[in-house]
């Protein structure tokens, strides 16, 4: 299993490269609303080499790392998390028992976004208005920077 990008079984971190974020959507929309920004949903996984590869290769870059801290609320949503939920449920998507937060984030991205893939980026408003096409694995750090300026600049446009 790949470990976050930054762990340190020393010192853990919750969040990538020391950066501010949640692991709860709902939590983290209430943040967003209150600070005036966007947000970017991050679905990743404990076991994803990929998202560590984004972290490590593309979110540490100079011009993306600061969009994403300065610009975002960042919401990490762990599709293999194996924290059992307080009560399970049945997906309205494919009729499956929900019976931990992996489980949930895996559910929201299918419902919302029809993916059951990491790393995937979706940027939105706070009132759930996609900012511009979410994306997968993007090692391209201009590419990547470009998507997340987009975002902003959609943001701007419209509040």
């Amino acid at each position: 299993m790949a470990p976050p990008a930054g762990h340190s079984y020393i010192y853990p971190k919750e969040c990538p490269l020391d950066l501010e974020c949640y692991h709860d959507f709902y939590l983290a929309v209430e943040v967003a609303k209150k600070v005036n920004k966007p947000i970017l949903v991050d679905f990743t996984g404990y076991g994803c080499v990929n998202c560590r590869r984004m972290e490590d290769l593309v979110w540490s870059k100079p011009g993306v790392f600061e969009l994403i801290k300065n610009e975002y609320v960042l919401v990490s949503l762990y599709t293999d998390d194996k924290k059992p939920l307080e009560k399970s449920y049945v997906s309205t998507f494919d009729g499956r028992e929900m019976k931990t937060v992996g489980n949930k984030w895996a559910d929201f991205e299918a419902i919302h976004f029809n993916r059951n893939s990491q790393p995937f980026y979706v940027l939105i408003s706070p009132d759930g208005k996609l900012l511009n096409k979410p994306v997968a694995y993007t090692p391209d750090v201009d590419e990547y920077k470009k998507f997340l300026q987009c975002g902003v600049d959609q943001f701007k446009k419209t509040n």
